[in-house]
């Protein structure tokens, strides 16, 4: 009977060893989300965060091929604009992964990779941010569910106000203001143009037929 005790402490040891947490924002006092246009980004658009395995100038050269990124993206968790009662531009989540994920992601840099809409490809404009990991440690994603992750995109600014850049922000695609969000004020972060997703589509079928033709040439 202690045996089979021993066993079952254990078991829940090492699934709550595996369970990963990170408290996420956008809150509507501080920076927020905007778009080009300079209007606050919709209730219901997708925010993601997850890792990279590409170089942030990598990630900026194909700012344009969404698919790519996403074929090199890890996703840890999702949420949407509005969430956690709050108004356009702004989010609150709390995201919990205690699958293989949450292992394999272990003090990996954690990105912010904010879309125009709910969808990834169905989106027209995109932003990837981050706060380096060496700067704020707990922008990389925690071992355990002890010690959850606590980030903001305010971290990324001064604190006292907010509406300074931190020097050593990384903005990967998208930019700071000049737009400034409808609820707190504050400059928001602003995403960046992408293909419709008709135009990328043609791209590369117009790259394939041409490939095709020269072969047969």
């Amino acid at each position: 009977m202690l045996r089979v005790l021993l066993f079952c402490v254990a078991l829940v040891v090492s699934t709550a060893a595996q369970a990963a947490t990170v408290v996420w924002s956008a809150g509507s006092t501080v920076n927020g989300f905007d778009m080009v246009d300079g209007s606050d980004v919709a209730v219901g658009a997708l925010v993601r965060i997850g890792t990279f395995d590409l170089t942030d100038d990598q990630i900026a050269s194909n700012s344009q091929n969404v698919p790519f990124l996403d074929g090199h993206f890890t996703e840890f968790g999702r949420t949407t604009i509005g969430n956690g009662g709050n108004p356009a531009g702004h989010f609150s989540a709390v995201t919990t992964n205690n699958t293989a994920t949450a292992t394999a992601l272990a003090g990996s840099q954690i990105y912010v990779w904010a879309f125009s809409s709910g969808t990834v490809l169905g989106s027209t404009q995109q932003g990837i941010f981050y706060m380096p990991k060496a700067s704020d440690v707990d922008w990389q994603f925690p071992s355990q569910d002890i010690f959850p992750a606590q980030i903001g995109m305010d971290d990324l600014t001064d604190a006292a106000t907010s509406t300074n850049l931190r020097p050593d922000a990384k903005l990967v695609i998208g930019t700071f203001g000049p737009g400034t969000s409808a609820t707190s004020g504050k400059p928001n972060f602003t995403l960046q143009l992408v293909p419709e997703p008709t135009s990328a589509t043609l791209l590369v079928a117009a790259s394939g037929l041409i490939g095709l033709i020269r072969r047969r040439r």
